[in-house]
């Protein structure tokens, strides 16, 4: 009874081999020729020729931290590496402020896999049984793992240190300017690489009405159009064109429009096949009961 749904990326890419959608009818969407090429090439891993969705918004992954508290522990605020977290050095320094791991076993079992130069997508077993080592070195370092309490503890200054997606720290240093407290909040993908996600915007296969969903997805690419939704919720967008409609401060804003070099360094991962899954599963228990 949807005309047009919004799945995450890799959601999107299970739902497209269990026949869910249907193919998007290019000609009603001229505007189309608006969208980033750079995205459209990453997220033709979840859809191979860019046949069944369109980008809406996008994310990365990485490390966002409390300026004044780091700064104060490791004598520097100035940080471009996934070893802020994952050498234990620095971990350990961080304990006392609060580090949180958010509880999505492919983002960070992919970014440690990053930090080790190895895949992020590999599904060799070893790999992700290096990358669960790295994370139980720093284990006893952990206040939570947890994708619910990130952006209102990092913005009270509850937090001093994450391993999550853009969008919730960017939440937390707007609410942390808001709210005047005096917190700083910076977020970074770390020069080894990161993850790049995206909402994905589909039409089921059973919408009742697909012409209507076609008039509101090519709606949705006029580029002012974008730009207006980038400009209010503070997330990149996938239309190349929308950039000079953005504001100025969000589209310098390395934190949410990283530049190019860093955004050459990003990977869209494809589903997890299920055997790999249940080892991720067991590893990802392991980590978070700390044994």
């Amino acid at each position: 009874n949807y005309d047009i749904v919004v799945p995450t990326d890799f959601v999107f890419e299970r739902l497209i081999k269990a026949g869910v959608f249907r193919k998007l009818d290019q000609a009603a969407l001229p505007n189309s020729i608006n969208l980033d090429p750079d995205i459209m090439q990453k997220l033709a891993v979840h859809d191979p020729g860019n046949l069944y969705g369109v980008p809406y918004l996008w994310f990365t992954t990485g490390l966002g931290y409390n300026i004044d508290q780091v700064r104060a522990r490791l004598g520097s605020a100035e940080f471009d590496s996934w070893s802020l977290l994952l050498d234990p050095k620095n971990a350990s320094k961080l304990q006392d402020c609060g580090i949180l791991i958010i509880d999505s076993p492919t983002d960070v079992f992919s970014s440690v896999l990053i930090y080790l130069g190895k895949d992020p997508a590999s599904r060799d077993p070893a790999d992700l049984n290096a990358a669960a080592d790295t994370l139980m070195r720093i284990r006893p370092f952990v206040r939570a793992i947890d994708s619910v309490a990130i952006i209102g503890d990092l913005a009270s200054g509850g937090l001093c240190l994450i391993l999550g997606w853009s969008g919730d720290v960017m939440l937390a240093r707007s609410r942390a300017l808001e709210a005047s407290n005096g917190v700083k909040i910076r977020y970074f993908v770390p020069r080894e690489g990161g993850l790049i996600g995206a909402d994905m915007m589909s039409i089921p296969a059973d919408a009742p009405h697909p012409r209507n969903a076609e008039i509101w997805l090519n709606y949705l690419m006029r580029p002012e159009v974008m730009a207006g939704i980038t400009n209010a919720v503070k997330y990149p967008n996938g239309n190349r064109a929308s950039l000079k409609f953005v504001q100025d401060a969000i589209r310098d804003d390395p934190a949410i429009y990283p530049d190019a070099a860093t955004r050459a360094k990003l990977h869209s991962l494809p589903a997890t096949p299920p055997e790999l899954a249940r080892l991720m599963t067991r590893l990802w228990t392991r980590f978070r009961t700390g044994q």
